[in-house]
């Protein structure tokens, strides 16, 4: 008697698709990575253009805004045009603020002002402003290894 065999073993099968779960598993986690460091991106590119915004704010107005919501029109800064709108403004993909902002504009000492942010994945200019923290919320004080922070100013 004549024994063909016409299709895979069980235990064929069951290698291959093994063999093709890791494959997605690897492929997904290599996905999720991809979209972290995107997100981050857009953050860091967010970050930049608000410390950009914000020179160029003093840069016309001579002093640095209050608030970030400054950046979206100041009358007591008519010479000001807002680079903002209220929809045009960095924000996360969820809709919520990532940037925190805070300024120094005292007349005794120096002007300078903390743009930063927080990132999903380590920043790698994390503690590099050299500035001590403006208050107790400032997240810029250089300590989280996830925050992006820029500063500037008057010195």
């Amino acid at each position: 008697m004549k024994n063909s065999s016409k299709g895979f073993t069980l235990v064929e099968l069951l290698v291959v698709i093994t063999i093709i779960v890791m494959l997605m598993a690897i492929s997904l986690s290599w996905v999720g990575q991809s979209r972290e460091k995107a997100l981050d991106a857009k953050r860091i590119a967010g970050i930049k253009q608000l410390k950009t915004a914000v020179d160029n704010y003093f840069a016309v107005c001579y002093r640095f805004p209050q608030t970030l919501d400054d950046l979206k029109g100041d009358s007591t800064c008519p010479a000001y045009k807002p680079v903002f709108s209220s929809n045009s403004f960095p924000v996360d993909e969820d809709g919520s603020d990532f940037v925190y902002y805070s300024n120094v504009a005292d007349v005794n000492a120096p002007q300078f002002y903390h743009v930063c942010g927080v990132l999903s994945r380590p920043a790698q200019n994390t503690g590099k402003t050299g500035l001590a923290p403006l208050d107790a919320a400032d997240p810029c004080d250089g300590t989280d290894q996830y925050v992006f922070d820029l500063a500037g100013g008057v010195y």
